[in-house]
């Protein structure tokens, strides 16, 4: 599923952008106001694809240029409410539907771990540079380090497995972008198709 909105993110700040997924269909949000929605092509049913989750990619159609980090999937679609409460605080690494969450404060290495300790590790591809961050976690200021993007090469992926299968029929992907071009603010969260590519991101 992809979701569509004519808001476009230039001007130079961090924004939180979250897309949540049920079996209506999905809605888009950036800095917690709902800015675009999607619908299913089809029926909504669960992804078959063992394609991999991609960060800072959006399959063969292009690559993210700018920052990301604080990147959260969640296993149910979240409420207007917690999209809000949740995108100015650090989580627990426990909170409920809380699939995998990466903060990408390593700041070095090849591969960025799953705070959630579901092992859901993922791997730099072409080389997205660890770069410090100033993402605005308001109340609780740990956003340490993030990852550029070039927009031509690099990216994350994460392997697909039996466990990391999630019914994306409900989830909600969100993740803090800093683009350093214009950018539409989708898509830049991992996403859901339910057909060739279920989970990826830009």
């Amino acid at each position: 599923m992809d979701a569509t909105s004519s808001a476009v993110v230039a001007d130079g700040f961090w924004h939180h952008a979250a897309m949540v997924v049920d079996g209506s269909g999905g809605k888009l949000f950036l800095a917690g106001v709902q800015v675009g929605t999607g619908s299913w092509s089809g029926a909504a049913v669960p992804p078959t694809s063992a394609d991999p989750l991609l960060i800072g990619r959006y399959s063969a159609y292009g690559r993210f240029l700018g920052d990301i980090d604080e990147v959260t999937l969640w296993n149910r679609a979240l409420g207007v409410a917690e999209v809000n409460y949740l995108q100015h605080r650090q989580l627990n690494d426990n909170e409920d539907g809380l699939l995998a969450l990466w903060h990408l404060d390593e700041n070095d290495g090849s591969s960025a771990g799953d705070a959630t300790g579901h092992g859901y590790t993922s791997l730099l591809v072409s080389n997205p540079v660890w770069v410090a961050s100033s993402a605005p976690i308001v109340f609780n200021q740990v956003a340490g380090n993030a990852l550029k993007f070039d927009g031509v090469n690099g990216y994350v992926q994460v392997a697909h497995t039996i466990s990391f299968q999630p019914d994306l029929r409900m989830s909600s992907p969100a993740l803090w972008p800093l683009p350093s071009s214009p950018h539409r603010p989708w898509p830049p969260v991992p996403a859901s198709r339910p057909s060739r590519h279920p989970r990826q991101a830009k």
